[in-house]
């Protein structure tokens, strides 16, 4: 007679309706308290007793190792408590089954790690925190010669990663895809949902509670600023005009991305942000050839003060780097960062931003926020260093660098970027 395994869980029935709707690729929107990681571990712990194949290998990824272990670990453990002959390596957060299925826990901060081995099934857990290159660039190839099976769970933080990879599953048949909003799943009290809302910002409990991508983040330095802008209109069409000069404003990057703004300045002082790239591992020169194929005329190419920093090989830096490539940059006069901010803060008024050109850059600003400490149970003052760093980093090169091409730019002086008729002069032709 066949033995039956029994596990401690019993999933309540949203999340049997989770597991019934599951495709290869799956993403899950789940507000706060819905037993998300629960679910996913016991998910991973059927799937490994039940395979047949040889070596079945499952990751669980939360965005920090220590999140896994705090979290997950615990929950790996009790669930699997009542199988007999497990195995656990606490150093590695591993769990290995006496069928030769094995479930490993990690952390999306240390990239390197997640390299190597082949994956027949993954969880992205809290994924809007996760380093968006961690799947494509690294989880997904070693899917491949399996099929292996990839999940994303988590709770909405802004337009980032998780957003469009919501919005593209919308759209494609091949993947799974549903949203669990507190106010919809009558999971939680509503008496405690009640106090949890007079408690928190009306931000807070609409992304936490009612997975909101639209709420601005918690601790975002431009969250307010950047909504005020989408209600007055001025996130829509914003056409290059011709008669005005373009100016740039850039966040140039060694291991990370460069992110670059273009902008023009109308007669009444409008700061119209018409375009926006941001790429990754890429030279300064195909950044230039980049812009010189637009079809702008330049004004100021504003960089920030680490273009003079003299390479260690070649003793050029990358400001004479850039010129003789034919591209003439000015250093924006290197203030604390805390100012700089301050400085985004106050142009924001004016700015005009192109709706689908600058959406990336839209989107760095509104969740560009606060680190969070842990330890301290509150937001540092500075600024966490993630995928909205470079276009937020690049922006406030445009708002410092504002304050001193502003007096060229209203004809009461002569800056390097423009000879004395003011006709745009800023390629070194």
């Amino acid at each position: 007679m066949e033995s039956r395994l029994t596990v401690p869980f019993e999933p309540h029935q949203l999340q049997k309706e989770i597991i019934e709707s599951l495709k290869r690729f799956s993403v899950y929107v789940c507000h706060r308290r819905f037993g998300k990681t629960v679910l996913m571990v016991n998910l991973l712990n059927r799937w490994a007793l039940n395979n047949k194949r040889e070596a079945w290998r499952a990751a669980y990824i939360a965005p920090l190792f220590r999140q896994a272990e705090e979290i997950a670990w615990d929950y790996l453990k009790r669930y699997t408590a009542t199988i007999p002959n497990i195995q656990y390596n606490a150093s590695k957060l591993r769990c290995d089954y006496p069928n030769g299925s094995r479930i490993t826990l990690l952390g999306a901060d240390n990239p390197d790690s997640l390299r190597g081995p082949y994956w027949d099934a993954v969880v992205f857990d809290e994924y809007a925190q996760t380093r968006p290159k961690v799947f494509p660039e690294i989880i997904r190839p070693a899917l491949t010669d399996r099929k292996g099976w990839a999940i994303f769970i988590g709770t909405p933080q802004g337009h980032n990663h998780f957003y469009d990879l919501w919005k593209d599953a919308q759209d494609n048949e091949l993947w799974a895809s549903k949203m669990y909003k507190s106010s919809q799943t009558n999971i939680l009290d509503k008496e405690e949902l009640r106090q949890a809302r007079d408690e928190m910002t009306p931000e807070q409990y609409e992304q936490e509670f009612e997975c909101s991508f639209e709420a601005a983040l918690i601790g975002a330095y431009y969250g307010s600023k950047i909504q005020d802008a989408t209600v007055e209109g001025r996130i829509t069409s914003v056409p290059y005009d011709p008669i005005l000069p373009v100016h740039t404003a850039w966040d140039i990057g060694i291991n990370d991305a460069t992110a670059i703004w273009f902008f023009q300045m109308s007669p009444g002082g409008e700061i119209r942000n018409i375009d926006y790239e941001e790429n990754n591992n890429f030279g300064l020169d195909y950044y230039i050839k980049l812009i010189k194929e637009k079809p702008y005329v330049y004004g100021y190419h504003l960089a920030p003060h680490d273009m003079r920093v003299r390479e260690y090989i070649s003793g050029r830096s990358r400001l004479d780097y850039a010129e003789s490539l034919g591209l003439r940059f000015e250093v924006v006069k290197n203030i604390p960062k805390v100012d700089g901010i301050n400085a985004v803060r106050t142009i924001i008024p004016r700015c005009w931003f192109d709706e689908k050109k600058c959406d990336k850059g839209v989107q760095a600003l509104k969740a560009y926020r606060k680190e969070y400490s842990d330890r301290l149970s509150t937001f540092r003052d500075s600024p966490l260093h993630d995928w909205a760093s470079n276009g937020a980093d690049a922006f406030r090169m445009l708002a410092v660098g504002l304050e001193e091409i502003q007096p060229a730019l209203r004809g009461k002086t002569t800056m390097p970027g423009f000879n004395k008729d003011r006709t745009a002069n800023g390629w070194m032709l």
